[in-house]
């Protein structure tokens, strides 16, 4: 418990030197307005993320849980999906941004800064990568063996200090500051995830196979359907709605047909066909049975009903079971 509460402090350190060090470049370069700009894009970064640290969430104690249960099976099948369905989540923010970043930056600051479409832009994929990365951290801290898996990355993400600071005397352009930034974290996420292959049970050839490929294909083809509906959708709060609308539902067609597998498929129709089944009829069938068990006790045609008796006698010895007040009065025990 202390070696791993160290370890997580140091790299909580190196996270803070990084980050503050990138801030602190910055202002002395560009100044405080982009500054300002950086802001706003770790704002949106935020946002993002939480978006889809719903599934994280759930599925991060079973991939722990299966791990030291030694089920390695289930605990991979796990990273895979998880990743997977992580970065398919995002896909539903990050594809209509990437189209409508300037329109959707102006209903959110009205007067949108200058750098700020293209530092938006480069924070929201860096989230897509900081997500897709998130399943796999979680398998390696469940070795706890942590010590490189943390330390490593924080320290390689040191060198975007000097990186953007001399990315500033060549080009002075932001925006090449902000790639700079935004390739050594890739980097260091790409180096993280190799480490977590070292000393887990996930493989880099599974990750391409179960995770990568397939929301690769996803992209690709979403990418061109959502940049012609970018085309000929208006710059309006309903043309925006509209334009989300229409590329979540060809998103969804395409991860459906590409995204997943066979056995993904069967699972969802099979989901879908019992939610549906207890919706438009399971109800009413269950009432159609009951009704049939005891609508001929509770009619008035039955005997039971004409029995003009004023004196009735109940008899019970336990072995059966009465069906509530009205069968006693009506004489069926």
């Amino acid at each position: 418990m202390g070696k791993f509460a160290g370890i997580s402090t140091i790299s909580n350190v190196l996270q803070t030197i990084s980050a503050q060090g990138i801030v602190l470049v910055i202002n002395a370069t560009f100044g405080v307005a982009i500054n300002a700009v950086y802001s706003i894009a770790l704002q949106l970064k935020n946002s993002v993320l939480s978006f889809s640290q719903n599934i994280a969430k759930a599925v991060s104690p079973q991939i722990t849980k299966t791990y030291a249960e030694k089920d390695y099976d289930t605990h991979k099948q796990l990273v895979y999906r998880s990743t997977k369905y992580q970065v398919f989540l995002i896909y539903f923010l990050l594809f209509p941004f990437l189209f409508k970043t300037e329109y959707i930056l102006q209903l959110w600051l009205e007067n949108t800064p200058e750098y700020t479409i293209q530092f938006c832009q480069c924070i929201v994929f860096l989230s897509l990568i900081n997500t897709a990365t998130s399943s796999f951290s979680t398998s390696a801290v469940a070795t706890n063996k942590v010590t490189g898996f943390y330390i490593i990355p924080e320290l390689f993400c040191l060198i975007s200090i000097p990186i953007g600071y001399l990315s500033y005397i060549i080009y002075k352009d932001p925006t090449v500051f902000m790639i700079v930034i935004v390739t050594v974290d890739i980097i260091a996420r790409l180096i993280q995830t190799y480490i977590a292959t070292k000393v887990s049970v996930i493989t880099i050839h599974s990750i391409l196979k179960e995770s990568i490929y397939p929301t690769l294909k996803v992209a690709f083809v979403s990418l061109v359907i959502t940049y012609i509906l970018s085309l000929y959708t208006p710059n309006t709060i309903l043309g925006l709605c509209i334009y989300i609308l229409c590329n979540s539902l060809q998103l969804l067609a395409i991860i459906y047909i590409l995204g997943i597998t066979k056995y993904e498929k069967a699972q969802i129709i099979q989901y879908i066909r019992e939610k549906s089944y207890v919706l438009f009829r399971g109800k009413n069938r269950l009432k159609k049975e009951a009704y049939k068990l005891y609508h001929s006790y509770y009619s008035p045609k039955h005997p039971n009903a004409s029995n003009q008796e004023t004196l009735v006698i109940f008899m019970c010895d336990g072995k059966r079971s009465h069906g509530g007040l009205a069968d006693r009065i009506r004489g069926l025990i």
